[in-house]
């Protein structure tokens, strides 16, 4: 079914001026009960260990796999160019790798947050906190808990920006 003659007649009816259109693919949010989940685990693992669940998540995020990039940046911008990164949200993560074949400039790791994940990345991601906490001794959902948790994520589309 077309929606284009719908269209159409609403823009014919708009007044006169400028618009500005977006269009972009729908994806479904991420199920907060999931998430909810994620940093309940989160805190546990702080609890034991003594550090804060945001550095926890921060360690995590990068063993999540395809999600970042490495960006070379000039030596002097590098420091600059990471604080702008990590202003992105709490899973935002830089590393220095410190080398690059161009004179003059650094590669940098440079991660995205979560809330940039597909629900592949999603799922690692409540698997990796799971798997710690498993073997810190930490009571977790059951593996048909945890698959029913993850469910509503199934055929979800990336929402990447």
């Amino acid at each position: 079914m077309s929606v284009l003659p719908e269209l159409i007649r609403y823009v014919e009816g708009l007044e006169r001026g400028e618009y500005e259109l977006t269009v972009k693919r729908h994806c479904k949010k991420r199920s907060l009960d999931a998430n909810a989940y994620f940093w309940t685990l989160m805190n546990k693992l702080s609890v034991l260990f003594g550090f804060s669940s945001v550095q926890l998540y921060r360690e995590l995020i990068k063993d999540v796999g395809g999600n970042y990039y490495i960006i070379p940046c000039r030596l002097d911008a590098a420091e600059r160019f990471i604080q702008i990164w990590e202003s992105n949200g709490l899973g935002w993560v830089c590393d220095d790798l410190q080398s690059s074949k161009l004179a003059g400039y650094t590669n940098i790791m440079c991660y995205y947050g979560s809330s940039q994940y597909d629900s592949a990345q999603m799922s690692r991601l409540i698997e990796l906190a799971v798997r710690e906490c498993r073997q810190q001794g930490i009571e977790t959902a059951t593996p048909e808990e945890l698959s029913l948790l993850l469910e509503e994520w199934k055929g979800r589309p990336a929402c990447k920006k």
